[in-house]
């Protein structure tokens, strides 16, 4: 057989916020809050991008004119009321004329014909945030150009695929020819 499988030779993605923790606490830092805060906003981040589209979702159902209950998108959501509310709020700032938006009742209001504009913004491709953080030690990762961690001093992992750095917790898959590393996702395309 010319081609085998890639080896998974780091942790699962699914473990990503306690391997961070535990690394932290094994690495002696004294705050693994503050170490983690860049992780955790990350996530927080993603979480709202994804929620992005279910509230748009929603507010295309909505019917023009209609009050409809900030607790009832909650339910229907399945997305916490602080970031709902957030959403709404972000979504008028970038497009006033769908309606309006009031705190105190907790009420957003649906202007007419304004299904084509939350479609395009459905369609809208989200910009996403990456943070890359050194393979060995964690540390996040801010001058690229740098070949070297600024913390540990160790050689900055790179996908031979994609080019990007290969961060703390992320499954690494090593070529079985070559033994180049990357991403274990681009190795199993």
């Amino acid at each position: 057989m010319l081609f085998s499988e890639p080896k998974i030779i780091s942790i699962s993605p699914s473990l990503y916020k306690s391997a961070i923790i535990t690394f932290a606490v094994k690495k002696g830092y004294s705050d693994v809050e503050k170490f983690a805060y860049p992780y955790y906003e990350a996530i927080k981040q993603k979480k709202k991008q994804i929620s992005y589209k279910i509230i748009l979702d929603i507010l295309l159902k909505v019917t023009p004119n209609i009050p409809m209950l900030l607790p009832r998108i909650v339910e229907l959501s399945s997305v916490p009321k602080e970031i709902v509310e957030e959403l709404i709020k972000e979504i008028l700032e970038e497009k006033p004329e769908l309606g309006e938006y009031k705190p105190y009742e907790q009420v957003f209001i649906k202007k007419e014909k304004t299904d084509g504009i939350i479609q395009d913004l459905i369609k809208k491709p989200i910009s996403t945030i990456r943070i890359y953080s050194c393979n060995s030690c964690g540390n996040i990762i801010d001058n690229f150009a740098s070949k070297k961690c600024s913390s540990c001093q160790k050689e900055i992992l790179t996908c031979s695929v994609c080019k990007l750095p290969i961060s703390f917790a992320e499954e690494i898959g090593k070529c079985s020819l070559c033994e180049a590393k990357s991403h274990l996702k681009h190795l199993q395309e």
